[in-house]
């Protein structure tokens, strides 16, 4: 043996079979076929890695977080989160790894291990925080219902969901916006708008930002 060249003997006139083995390789056959006496024969032998693959699902206060950039730690493997917080990682040599998630004005996470078999799917949760919170404070929802957060008025897209009680509070940790502003509405059981207000921080303007800091929003 010398590097990854092996050499040994065989009976000449008969036909062989090698197969070379390494952990976490998949095997490989190959023929040496009548060798003469005193003759010789070479043969080269690729192996294949086994892998795996890694679905990710990324959230922030519960909700998916798309555009998040998803490492495989120790490796070149990344992916990016879709509209529905996921990302899935193919060809993961077998192992065991840990995964990173960052985003812009957001804290880097990092998951526990995971283990990677061959031909398996692993599933990997990682929820983030914003890094520079806007933290919102809901109070006075006019019924029990959700209390949904959009950019503006897209009120399409749903950036934040969190459901209210009647009299209740909720939370929300929301990333800075610069050029754009948060509106609440209120989203009953029916899928339709409440009867409150909706209110936006800060009151629309043509400069508007939202900066870390605390805020109250009054549904009534």
């Amino acid at each position: 043996t010398s590097g990854n060249v092996y050499t040994f003997t065989v009976t000449s006139g008969v036909d062989h079979t090698i197969t070379v083995s390494a952990a976490n390789y998949n095997d490989k056959s190959t023929s040496i076929i009548n060798v003469a006496s005193g003759g010789a024969d070479s043969e080269s032998v690729t192996l294949v890695q086994q892998t795996g693959s890694a679905t990710i699902t990324v959230t922030s206060e519960g909700n998916p977080l798309a555009a998040a950039t998803v490492t495989v730690d120790g490796t070149a493997l990344t992916g990016t989160t879709d509209a529905s917080g996921v990302a899935t990682i193919n060809n993961i040599p077998v192992g065991s790894y840990t995964f990173t998630v960052n985003k812009p004005n957001y804290t880097n996470k990092t998951s526990a291990s995971t283990t990677i078999t061959n031909g398996g799917a692993a599933t990997v949760n990682v929820a983030l925080m914003s890094s520079n919170p806007v933290h919102v404070t809901v109070i006075n929802p006019t019924a029990a219902c959700n209390i949904n957060v959009y950019r503006d008025n897209d009120y399409t897209n749903v950036l934040y969901t969190k459901p209210i009680s009647l009299g209740g509070t909720v939370t929300f940790d929301l990333p800075e916006l610069y050029g754009h502003y948060y509106t609440f509405g209120e989203d009953g059981s029916n899928g339709s708008w409440g009867s409150g207000c909706v209110p936006t921080i800060p009151t629309y303007s043509s400069t508007d930002q939202v900066t870390a800091g605390s805020y109250t929003v009054n549904m009534q």
